[in-house]
């Protein structure tokens, strides 16, 4: 967009997609924004370039989407970004998600973060749609997570309403896949409104037929 044009519709701009850029400068512009809501990025901004962005748009944004991992952490997210409703990210974070937070698309790796991330994300109160897709899993640490989950009081996944758990790691059913699907039948024990789980191949929903059957005839 061209500098005049952003100016020309600075006030009626709110949905914003990013990418190709090729310095931080070339967001400058977009800064003049004044009321978008939801962003897309695909492109990969310095820390401080989106630090300044969410700055700039994080009190009014309700979507993130983030196509590949970004120089910011998660948390910074959360704490410039109150009003968020949907976020789409590959970073870790360790703090509880806002309360405004109903849907996540998350690209799960094998940072300690993750896993923190995972007990904060379960707890959250009001998310309603879970993806997460992981490229790596410790297992072990995994299992901490829903052994963690078991003891705490707080609330599991009260209103979440659909669950999809992607893998890019061997389809063979190992200790990683195994702990996986430990964490789904974890989730649809304790989410009361759970109404339909995906898993990375249909073989490995058969636990779930009972919630999946329910989604559809109910």
């Amino acid at each position: 967009m061209h500098p005049r044009q952003v100016e020309w519709h600075s006030e009626n701009v709110r949905s914003l997609c990013v990418g190709n850029l090729q310095k931080d400068e070339d967001l400058e512009p977009l800064l003049q924004l004044k009321n978008v809501e939801e962003l897309f990025f695909f492109c990969r901004p310095s820390r401080s370039m989106m630090a300044k962005v969410l700055e700039r748009f994080g009190p009014k944004l309700k979507s993130l989407s983030c196509e590949i991992q970004q120089n910011i952490v998660a948390d910074e997210v959360f704490k410039l970004c109150p009003r968020l409703t949907s976020l789409k990210t590959f970073n870790p974070f360790s703090t509880v998600p806002p309360e405004s937070l109903t849907e996540l698309h998350w690209g799960f790796s094998h940072h300690a973060k993750f896993y923190a991330g995972l007990f904060a994300l379960l707890t959250t109160p009001n998310l309603r749609k879970l993806l997460i897709c992981f490229f790596s899993l410790a297992h072990v640490r995994l299992r901490g997570v829903i052994s963690a989950l078991g003891k705490t009081s707080l609330p599991v996944a009260p209103k979440l309403k659909f669950l999809k758990l992607e893998a890019q790691f061997s389809p063979v059913v190992d200790e990683h896949t195994q702990a996986m699907i430990d964490l789904a039948q974890f989730i649809c024990n304790k989410a009361p409104n759970l109404m339909e789980v995906r898993m990375p191949r249909p073989e490995l929903e058969t636990p779930f037929s009972f919630i999946n059957k329910t989604r559809i005839y109910n």
